[in-house]
């Protein structure tokens, strides 16, 4: 990619990812770093949860580039996106250094309430993430 930059290149789209990268941006965030910056290879995505119009839907795309479930999670309070935020960005960096998210997994985070777990769902037909998913659930859905 770098290379067709140096050549003349506008720009790189990335279609996992859903987001063109400017020459600088390339460079500067993914080509020259010094050290892996996962979660530069992966867009954390969020708009309005269709189950409950208080709240959103955060899910991950780019994930199936390391081989790993991209993440969603329904019904987000306002209250609750930096934590989920938070969330997203860890898991995104930990599967992409080779973590494996078992089943019913319980998530401990102190921003977090107790008793959210991760659940696998999808395939990679699914129009939402091209890829496989893990869904989180709170402890009340």
């Amino acid at each position: 990619m770098t290379y067709l930059l140096d050549e003349g290149a506008a720009a790189i789209y990335d279609p996992l990812m859903i987001k063109f990268w400017s020459p600088e941006d390339w460079r500067n965030q993914i080509f020259d770093r010094d050290i892996p910056a996962p979660k530069h290879h992966v867009m954390i995505l969020y708009s309005e949860d269709e189950h409950n119009d208080q709240a959103c839907w955060y899910h991950t795309r780019g994930m199936i580039k390391y081989g790993r479930p991209d993440l969603s999670i329904h019904g987000v309070r306002p209250e609750m996106g930096g934590p989920v935020i938070e969330l997203l960005s860890r898991f995104i960096e930990m599967q992409a250094f080779g973590a494996i998210v078992p089943e019913g997994q319980e998530i401990r985070m102190q921003s977090l309430p107790d008793g959210m777990t991760c659940h696998h769902r999808g395939d990679h037909d699914d129009p939402e993430f091209n890829n496989v998913h893990i869904e989180i659930l709170w402890p009340w859905a």
